[in-house]
């Protein structure tokens, strides 16, 4: 039996340095003079989790790794979807995350993983060239053993040969064409190893080993670094459930703070539902504020809340009479929380209807979603006795959750295409517009005759520089936001037939 563990593992150490090695190859080929990080940076990334898992199968096991693993392949998709950058800023943290989570491989949790990420980033470099280097000398190495007592017998033919080819390729004109036919291979690869010895070539390799070390020779960092992850995830029930008179003064001071806040909130539900919901009318000065406000107003009520409930319910009280009455009112001030959420979400809606459409404002919904997960949990937590442990970890994989789904939707011409076919109060910032990615340009295109003739040479430029650029685009750069745009404008060009450059073909002339 300890044989053959012995055996899996000089496999394991050998398949690890194959995978290193494939990984860097990988990483130089994908990324050296790519125009963009879309489908190479997806393939890059798959081919690591799937290797490290392939290589230690234990960790698929963990609960915390399949998570992670999900929501960073809805990332991957996003990224292949839109190749916007929050998309990419997305699947790059949980990319990380799920390396650090890896090689931490006593972790349940997620809310340890910013530190093991820290740890991961710091110190691979260190940890990862010593289990290399350690890995590398167990591995069987018998047969350089065997041949070191007798190097001669292999060395000295070789260089007999050489020496006779070198003189015979003097003598023999036709002799020497033949070895040039032969060599001529040889010396193009060795020119072609060479020509890596550029900065930016060399400064890519490094970095793609210092990735391959964090992948695949970094799990010690784990185990030298012990970031305890011993938290129990549900309240054990007390074997004494008597109330002393302490607990009781407790239990009704925490009920009226409970009532208090419930009518307080109430009052301001009310307010909301009465003025925000049916018959908004604001100063147009006001409007922001008035969004900002009750944005912070639902930040603190949500922080409040979580501080409450995670104070009062952290030991007896989750299981005496009276804390059972507890749960109750303040299960109604987590209903007139998602109230307080609503009313944000409509105060938003204002703001879009008179302002249009901006990126911050889709923030604004996000988080609210994220809100809503939130008081999900924590309203789990009340009825279902977990720990604030329990509550901060699923908050965590909740808005990891949420944030990766948001970014597969392409913003950026949702944006654009709302803010030029919908009808809002303000005047439309044409200078804005112009500010979002290239996947917007056949939305502008589309719409060109609305804007000032100075602001459609602009966009006529945009879409030419992007149908340039995507044209000269590698398979490894692709996006499907970037083909549907050349596509459209490809047959928004066709169907109007107007005179406006917007592709390379269109400028063979010289002409802007």
């Amino acid at each position: 039996m300890k044989c053959i563990n012995l055996n899996i593992d000089m496999k394991n150490i050998v398949l690890k340095y194959i995978t290193g090695i494939v990984s860097v190859i990988l990483f130089y080929n994908l990324f050296w003079r790519a125009e963009a990080f879309d489908l190479n940076f997806v393939c890059y990334t798959l081919f690591a989790v799937v290797s490290m898992l392939y290589i230690n199968r234990g960790n698929y096991k963990r609960k915390v790794i399949r998570e992670v693993g999900i929501v960073y392949l809805i990332s991957t998709i996003a990224v292949l979807l839109t190749g916007s950058v929050y998309s990419k800023i997305v699947m790059i943290l949980l990319f990380l995350g799920f390396v650090a989570l890896y090689n931490f491989g006593n972790l349940r949790t997620v809310v340890f993983a910013p530190i093991a990420l820290f740890f991961n980033l710091t110190l691979s470099a260190i940890f990862g060239t010593a289990e290399s280097i350690t890995s590398l000398s167990k591995i069987d190495t018998g047969f350089l053993k065997r041949i070191k007592g007798s190097w001669f017998i292999y060395i000295i033919p070789v260089v007999i040969l050489i020496l006779f080819v070198i003189i015979f390729s003097y003598a023999n004109p036709k002799f020497n064409n033949l070895v040039g036919v032969v060599i001529e291979p040889v010396i193009d690869a060795l020119d072609s190893f060479f020509n890596l010895f550029e900065f930016g070539k060399i400064a890519l390799i490094v970095f793609g080993g210092f990735f391959a070390l964090m992948f695949y020779f970094s799990t010690s960092i784990g185990s030298i670094i012990n970031i305890k992850d011993r938290w129990n995830l549900k309240i054990a029930v007390p074997k004494d459930q008597s109330e002393s008179k302490v607990m009781k003064g407790e239990q009704k001071a925490f009920m009226m703070l409970a009532i208090s806040l419930n009518l307080i909130l109430l009052v301001v539900n009310v307010i909301d539902i009465s003025w925000v919901w049916f018959g908004f009318v604001t100063v147009e000065s006001e409007l922001s504020n008035f969004v900002h406000e009750g944005t912070y107003l639902l930040i603190v009520a949500i922080m409040f809340t979580i501080g409450i409930v995670l104070f009062i319910f952290r030991n007896k009280h989750n299981f005496t009479k009276q804390g059972k009455l507890l749960k109750k009112i303040v299960g109604i001030w987590l209903i007139q929380v998602l109230f307080l959420i609503i009313s944000v979400a409509v105060k938003n809606i204002h703001y879009i209807n008179y302002y249009g459409l901006t990126d911050k404002r889709i923030g604004v919904f996000i988080f609210l979603l994220i809100t809503v997960a939130i008081t999900a949990v924590v309203a789990h937590k009340l009825y279902k006795n977990t720990t604030a442990f329990y509550v901060l970890s699923r908050s965590a994989i909740m808005t990891m959750l949420i944030v990766a789904l948001s970014s597969v939707v392409n913003w950026d011409t949702l944006i654009v295409r709302y803010n030029l076919e919908s009808e809002y109060t303000a005047e439309t910032d044409y200078n804005y517009l112009l500010s979002y990615s290239d996947a917007s340009s056949h939305v502008l295109y589309e719409h060109i005759d609305r804007f000032p003739e100075h602001i459609q040479s602009r966009i006529v430029n945009k879409c030419y520089y992007f149908t340039k650029r995507y044209e000269s685009k590698q398979m490894f750069s692709f996006n499907l936001a970037d083909y549907i745009t050349y596509r459209e404008l490809k047959r928004l060009k066709e169907e109007r037939g107007d005179a406006h450059k917007i592709f390379p073909v269109d400028r063979l002339n010289g002409e802007n």
